[in-house]
């Protein structure tokens, strides 16, 4: 791995998605191979990688970009065809046991990145399990997060809002307090549960788990 991270890293394309969302492709280094919940660190930055490990893809970052004023990373100035020289692989990445029949990811803004890659990679595999992504967004911008992930037959979508448009029909709200609504048998079903997001928001949903009864052995967090 240390061989593969001395090759520069080359900006394919940079797309603002709406006001506050950024997309970066890279061109993928030949022989790079990655884990889902893996990041790239660039310049002591870490942003998890959002395209799937299997295929021969581009590598896909999805970037929140301040309010005002630009980032610290400064990653929305680079143009397309930018090399950059200071980048590594970090992270274990995760692995899902295929013996559980269902995972369920919570996950909220570009923190369902890790989850998109394992998500995308499982999509038309033939022995994927279920799997759940709960994700908490902001307006409806950011629903673009997911526009991939839509009509997979094992992939079931949940998405609340927190500061909607007026035609917003769907759930609003904190997807945590969704969650915490939820009937005591969505948590006696047999299912791995992960968590990514802030830290107060991984803090609440791994305390709501554990409070709930799911087994701490059946909760990972993407590192």
């Amino acid at each position: 791995m240390a061989s593969e991270s001395r090759l520069p890293l080359k900006i394919a394309s940079s797309i603002r998605l709406g006001s506050r969302l950024l997309r970066i492709l890279f061109e993928r280094p030949a022989n790079l191979s990655f884990s889902s919940g893996q990041y790239l660190l660039i310049d002591g930055n870490a942003f998890a990688i959002a395209s799937a490990p299997t295929a021969d893809e581009p590598l896909e970052l999805l970037i929140r970009l301040p309010d005002e004023g630009p980032s610290r990373h400064g990653l929305e100035r680079l143009p397309a065809g930018t090399r950059i020289e200071n980048w590594s692989l970090a992270g274990k990445g995760f692995n899902v046991n295929p013996l559980v029949p269902k995972v369920r990811f919570f996950a909220t803004g570009t923190a369902i990145a890790a989850y998109r890659s394992y998500l995308l990679s499982q999509a038309f595999a033939e022995n994927a399990i279920q799997a759940e992504l709960w994700a908490g967004f902001r307006s409806e911008e950011d629903l673009i997060l997911i526009q991939e992930l839509k009509g997979h037959p094992r992939i079931r979508l949940e998405v609340t809002l927190s500061q909607p448009g007026e035609n917003w029909s769907g759930p609003k709200g904190r997807i945590d307090e969704r969650v915490a609504a939820l009937p005591a048998e969505f948590f006696a079903e047999h299912s791995l549960y992960s968590v990514c997001g802030q830290w107060d928001f991984v803090q609440t949903m791994l305390k709501l788990l554990n409070s709930r009864g799911v087994e701490p052995s059946l909760i990972f967090e993407p590192n």
